[in-house]
Order: structure tokens, then C-alpha cells, then sequence
């Protein structure tokens, strides 16, 4: 199957053009309360709090026309919300679901036995706080209710119950116009604007390949459903940021979809008995982001020590590590961390090789552990390390002091499944469950698991994984798995905070996550993009980080970062690292929150930083440029606890009147003065970029360059990335000798 990835192009409509005033039947009784009758003066306005919800009724026949819209005091004639022309906001439906699951993927259908269309109005009414709505279907026995509240002077709260629990389907129907453009959704990764596209809200593996081939065709053959497709992401957000002026999104944890495939229309369809849903308003999509962060929450400033250098990824025990850190400090690399994902033990499986999931040390490969963290602490180098919420029998591995999955079997800690009392999930070549962070003694007993890593002198770790929940899995709690499914990587990184602040050590503790949900941010420390393969394509590879970072960024993920060079390497099929795609991807990751290098799944198979020492040099060199920027990213640190704003942005929020900016998905901003645009495509040393309108410097050169909003193509060897920073930032002093 052949896929287009090219973006089409359309005529963007500058930000506050207000969206026409749309049709909604209005009954005779709601012209009744608003105090005239049927005709065309029956109108009702409703204030609440900042908004206002204004009903039309025109005259006595649909055809005669009326609407129902939600605007903003401060922007009335800009709707942020209004039913579509002749028809209606709410539908119900009673739907069965079929669900495949294998190792974190989903794959779902649905079979619906009744959906009700025929929405009435039969009462609209204000308490002085909010607004309800209420009226029945003529074409089902059903009523139901929606309530509009202000929450905050720019977010207006909306939820909508149906009468009959059985009818386990809402959609929610609202106007668009042609030309809006919807962005963010979590990390997704093939499309910037949205629109034309029908996104699931669902964490779960990314997948590998999406689409490349051979490789999707087979790991489809040979591993079910795990390659994924566009919109498979481990931090799928239910929050869609317009760029007519307005943001939607849903509190729900349950399945849903956005459905932007009409060009009139926007539709959430969700699987639920009852919708939790929101509007935010502003002037500017940075507005959009700040109200919904504000109240999703917002990320916290890295520790220090993560900014004055990489974190590398080392293994193979304490020897090699020492040898490791040695050679980057004979070449000048001014090393942050090291990542020392084999601390618990390596086996061999299908997919390379793999971590034991049991966290205790592995005394083979590191017998002086705790010496050896205290040696690279003191040499300025902190160690981090990998967890994830599965745990795996070790009964067959050498070194083994401490067996964690037999302990959770005994204490009833792992999610159970219908038939069992542990749900176990393939994980290709060995099995394992999941631990069950509804129970409270899970919490607990996992957690000091961790404090006892911590005190051996760890600073953080991956903490991996946490969008595998299966949707039948049977909860301690007794909560619905369906319902909690999104919730467990917000879970599962908020137990992880809180080991780090129970052990004394929070400001100065890293760790990262690739899942998450809307509220996630409030508690990860970082994120990172998962697992993209090797490769330059728009499919898995390369090709789609930018795209990523940028989505997650207007999500409300403001500190991002990406495996530097991918992860996934299939040397079976010839796909492999190269020193060019390394090069380029590392030229990237100096840009962004964190550089984090990783081996791949098939280190040996793969370049790394230090196969050659043209390639050790190179990435010295990076280092230090990375290393340069830290004062820069505090203060943009300091602004995402703030306000919300990511790191990596999209040109959209400080360019917003620019219409030229909308589309650009491979170019980004650090902050608002560094405009950084890589080489992407294999054998390419030059980069066509947008410049927008102002005086830039060249990074490396120095070269000024003023520019009216203006494409321009620039020279960008391996070694000097297409910069450009404003001047006057104060940048220059950090980046020019």
C-alpha cells in the first residue's frame, strides 16, 4: 500500500476570523424561556462566567435557520464552539467493541446496534453558575443532559450524561471550517495539522515500521499488530489546538476518537455513557497552550547537572564503563551521565538483546556497583539507570540475590486477567505481568524497591513502558481496565516521583517516560519519543521526531527529547545505523531538551558515537555546543513551569500572523531566538528552511542575515547544523567564539 505523507497545502485563515454563525434546532419552549415567541426576534443569551452560550430560533420550520454557539467576552464575535448547520450537537449509540491485544498494541472495531440522531432541546436554563441543557431523542428512549461551566477565565468546562447507562456511546458534533487547522493530540508523528484525519486516543506501542517496508509487512506476519500506524503513540492527549482561536479537549479515559474527516465538521466520538469535555480560549495558539496546561499541569526545571553535557547509554558491566568514560573524557566530551540500562542483567531475545525485568543489580556484570556509582559521581558523572512496571521470572538467570516477580506472585501484586489471577503478556521470546498500581501495598512494597536503588547512589532512570495495561485486564481496585488504561502511565510515573521525593533527592533526580496522558507532564520529570527505527523515512524513522516534539509540545509535553540515532535495528534486513544518519540525528538532539545517545536493540550491528574517532570528535563537538545552551534552557525551563511553553516549539507560537509557518513540520524553535532547521535526507549537505521576518546570525559562521519572511537555502555540512538565532538575544555571547 502506497502512503502519502505530504501535507496538502491550503489557504490558512489568519487567527480571530470568527466562524459564521451555525444552525441548531431551538424548540418553541426555549423561545418561550427567553421571553418571545416563535419568530424571527426569539433569542436567548446566557453569561457564564467569561462565556457566553447564545440560542437563535428563526422561525417555526428548520429551514427557517437558528444556532447555538459558546464564544468569549473578550472575543464575541470569535465562536469557539457551535452546532452544525441544520442538525445537532449530541448522538448516542449502543456499541460492542472487539479488541486485539498483543505485547502493548490495540487494535480496535466496533459494532453498533443502535445510534440515536434525533436530538430535541426541551429546556435551557442558568443556575447563576452554569448552564444546562436538557432534552430526549425522538428516535430512542433516551434523554439527556449537558452542562456548560466556566472553570477558569479562559476554559469553559462542557459534560453531557445520557439517561440509560446501556447506551455506551456519545458523540459530540460541533462546526469547523474548511480551513481550520487542529493540532497537538499527544506525540504524533506523520501529520502536523490534523485535519482530514480520524485520531484514536489510546496509549499504546508506537509500533515499528508504520507503514515502511519491508519491515511493517513483516512484523505483521511474524508479530501480530506491532507495527503500528500513524496514529499509534505511547502519549495519545485528548486535546486538539486550533488555529482559529481556540482549543478542545476531553477529560474522558475512555476510548475515543477524533473525527476531523469532514472539513465542517468536528466530531468526538466516545465510548462512554457520559462526556467530560472542555473549550479553552485565546488570542494566539501560546494562549491555547498556556489555559490548557494550566490546567493539566506543567513540567518542572531539570536538575542542573543534566545540562552540561550528554547521557550516554554504556553496558557490559563495570569494566566497560569505566573504559567508556575514560575514552570520552580523552576526547573532550563533557559527559553529564551515563545510562546504564544492563545494571539488572541482559538476556538474548527475538528482538536482540533485551534487560532482565527484575530490579536488583546484576552482580556479574556489576560485582562493585556501588562503588562504581560513587567513582563516576565524584568524577562529575552521574548513573542513572532503567525500570519498568513488568516483572519477569528470573529464576534461570545467573547472579540472581533477589527474585521480585516471586515475591509479587506471593504478596497477589500483578494485574490478573479473567481466567487468571496474573495476566501474562508476551514480550517476545519470555513473559511477563504487570504490577497492579491500584493496589496501595503495591505502591508500596515497588516503591521501596526503588529507594533502595536510589540509595546505592542512582540519580534517575528510564521509566519504561506503561501503555501495555491490557483492556480485559482485572484491577486490585475493581476499577474498569478500560477506564483506567490511560491512567496507568500517569500512575506509574507519579510512584516514581514519589520514591525520588521520599528519598530526599527530587530536584536532584532524573528520570524519563515515553506514555503518558493529558496530566502526565505534572508529574514526569522528561519524556521522550520511544522507539523510532533507524532510518531516514517519514514512516518510523528519522523523518518523524520533528513532527513528534512539535505535537507533544502544543500537548502540553514542554520537556521532550529523542533516542539519539533511533532504537529499533532489524541487521536481518539490512537495517542498520549509519555514521550519516547518527551524525544528522545527534545534530538534532543539540537542540532539544536533553542529548541522550542510545546503542539500539543490536549495539554491535549499529555505529556509535565512538566507532570512529571522526565520529568521537563529532560528537565532542555537539556536546559542547549542547553545553553552551544551558543557561538559555533554564530560563526557557523556568518559563514551561510557568506558563506551558515547550522547549522545542512549534513557529506557530511566536509567529502566529505568519501564514507561511502552519505548515513547516521540519524545522523548529528552541525558545523564541533559535531557529534550527537539520538535514533529514540522506547524502543532503544543504537545507532549504523558512526564515521568518527579522535579523538572524548564522550559528558557526556568524553570517547576518535579515530576512521579510523569506525561504532561503544554506550550506549545512556534518558539523554545522542549520542554525539561526536572533539578534540581539543575548545568544550570541553563548554561542560564538
Amino acid at each position: 500500500m502506497t502512503r502519502d505523507f505530504t501535507e496538502p497545502q491550503r489557504p490558512h485563515r489568519l487567527r480571530g476570523t470568527p466562524m459564521r454563525p451555525l444552525f441548531f434546532l431551538c424548540l418553541t419552549l426555549l423561545a418561550v424561556l427567553a421571553g418571545c415567541s416563535p419568530g424571527p426576534c426569539a433569542k436567548a443569551t446566557f453569561d457564564v462566567g467569561s462565556f457566553v452560550l447564545r440560542c437563535e430560533l428563526a422561525g417555526d420550520l428548520p429551514e427557517d435557520g437558528g444556532s447555538i454557539e459558546v464564544a468569549h467576552a473578550d472575543t464575541a464575535d470569535q465562536v469557539l464552539w457551535a452546532s452544525i448547520d441544520g442538525s445537532h450537537f449530541l448522538e448516542a449509540a449502543i456499541g460492542q467493541e472487539t479488541v486485539e491485544y498483543g505485547r502493548g498494541s490495540f487494535l480496535f472495531s466496533d459494532t453498533e446496534s443502535l445510534r440515536c440522531t434525533g436530538q430535541e432541546v426541551q429546556r435551557v436554563e442558568s443556575d447563576g453558575s452554569s448552564v444546562i441543557a436538557r432534552g430526549s431523542f425522538s428516535d430512542c428512549e433516551l434523554d439527556w443532559e449537558m452542562h456548560f461551566e466556566a472553570e477558569s477565565a479562559t476554559r469553559l468546562g462542557v459534560r453531557a450524561t445520557l439517561s440509560d447507562e446501556s447506551y455506551n456511546r456519545i458523540s459530540w458534533l460541533g462546526a469547523s471550517q474548511p480551513d481550520e487547522g487542529f493540532y497537538g493530540f499527544g506525540a504524533q508523528f506523520n501529520h502536523l495539522n490534523h485535519k482530514g484525519l480520524k485520531l484514536p486516543i489510546w496509549a499504546q506501542e508506537q509500533g515499528h515500521g508504520r507503514g515502511s517496508e519491508p519491515l511493517t509487512s513483516l512484523l505483521e506476519l511474524t508479530e501480530g499488530n506491532s507495527a503500528g500506524d500513524w496514529f499509534t503513540t505511547y502519549t495519545a492527549v485528548p486535546f486538539g489546538l486550533s488555529d482559529a482561536g481556540r482549543g478542545v479537549y476531553l477529560d474522558n479515559q475512555e476510548y475515543l476518537e477524533f473525527d476531523l474527516v469532514e472539513p465542517t465538521k468536528l466530531q468526538v466520538d466516545l465510548w462512554s455513557n457520559e462526556l467530560r469535555a472542555g473549550l479553552v480560549q485565546g488570542p494566539e495558539p501560546r494562549d491555547l497552550v498556556r489555559g490548557f496546561t494550566e490546567y493539566t499541569g506543567r513540567m518542572a526545571p531539570l536538575p542542573d547537572w543534566s545540562q552540561g553535557g550528554p547521557i550516554v547509554r554504556l553496558h557490559g558491566g563495570s569494566k566497560a564503563v569505566r573504559r567508556d568514560v575514560a575514552e570520552m573524557r580523552a576526547a573532550g566530551v563533557p559527559l553529564a551521565g551515563v545510562w546504564l540500562e544492563d545494571w539488572c542483567g541482559l538476556r538474548n531475545t527475538l528482538f536482540g538483546t533485551r534487560i532482565w525485568w527484575n530490579w536488583d543489580i546484576d552482580r556479574g556484570l556489576y560485582p562493585d556497583w556501588e562503588e562504581l556509582v560513587a567513582e563516576l559521581e565524584e568524577d562529575g558523572v552521574k548513573v542513572l539507570a532503567y525500570m519498568n512496571p513488568f516483572l519477569t521470572d528470573p529464576a534461570d538467570k545467573e547472579f540472581l540475590d533477589r527474585n521480585l516477580y516471586e515475591e509479587a506472585i506471593e504478596g497477589g501484586y500483578l494485574v490478573g486477567s479473567p481466567d487468571s489471577d496474573v495476566f501474562l503478556v508476551d514480550q517476545g521470546g519470555f513473559d511477563a505481568g504487570i504490577v497492579d498500581l491500584t493496589n496501595p501495598d503495591v505502591r508500596e512494597w515497588l516503591k521501596a524497591v526503588m529507594i533502595d536503588l536510589i540509595g546505592t547512589g542512582v540519580r534517575g532512570w528510564m521509566a519504561d513502558f506503561g501503555e501495555a495495561l491490557p483492556y480485559d485486564a482485572v484491577l486490585h481496585s475493581g476499577e474498569d481496565a478500560r477506564s483506567y488504561h490511560n491512567q496507568f502511565p500517569y500512575e506509574w510515573a507519579r510512584l516514581v516521583r514519589e520514591a525520588s521525593q521520599d528519598a530526599g533527592v527530587e530536584d536532584d533526580f532524573l528520570f524519563f517516560s515515553r506514555s503518558g496522558n493529558a496530566w502526565s507532564p505534572g508529574e514526569t520529570r522528561l519524556f521522550w519519543l520511544g522507539d523510532q527505527t533507524v532510518t531516514w523515512d517519514e514512516y518510523d524513522g528519522f523523518r518523524t521526531v520533528i513532527p513528534g516534539l512539535l505535537n507533544a509540545g502544543l500537548s502540553g509535553y514542554s520537556l521532550e527529547h529523542t533516542d539519539t540515532g533511533g532504537w529499533l535495528s532489524v541487521s536481518s534486513v539490512g537495517i542498520t545505523r549509519t555514521k550519516e544518519l547518527f551524525q544528522r540525528w545527534l545534530e538534532l538532539s543539540v537542540f532539544t531538551t536533553i542529548i541522550r545517545l542510545h546503542t539500539t536493540n543490536e549495539a554491535d550491528e549499529n555505529h556509535q558515537y565512538n566507532t570512529d574517532e571522526e565520529t568521537l570528535e563529532h560528537f565532542a563537538d555537539m556536546s559542547h555546543l549542547y553545553a553552551s545552551l544551558a543557561p538559555y534552557r533554564a530560563e526557557l525551563m523556568a518559563e514551561a513551569e510557568a506558563t506551558g511553553m515547550p522547549l522545542i516549539r512549534h513557529l506557530m507560537l511566536h509567529y502566529p500572523d505568519d501564514p507561511q509557518v502552519y505548515d513547516l513540520n521540519q524545522q523548529f524553535l528552541l525558545g523564541p531566538d533559535l531557529l534550527v532547521a537539520p538535514v533529514v535526507h540522506e547524502g543532503e549537505s544543504e537545507v532549504t528552511l523558512y526564515l521568518p521576518e527579522g535579523d538572524w546570525v548564522r550559528l558557526g559562521s556568524g553570517a547576518a542575515v535579515s530576512s521579510s519572511g523569506e525561504w532561503i537555502t544554506v550550506a549545512a555540512p556534518i558539523g554545522d547544523p542549520a542554525a539561526f538565532y536572533r539578534s540581539g538575544s543575548g545568544l550570541e555571547a553563548q554561542l560564538q567564539p
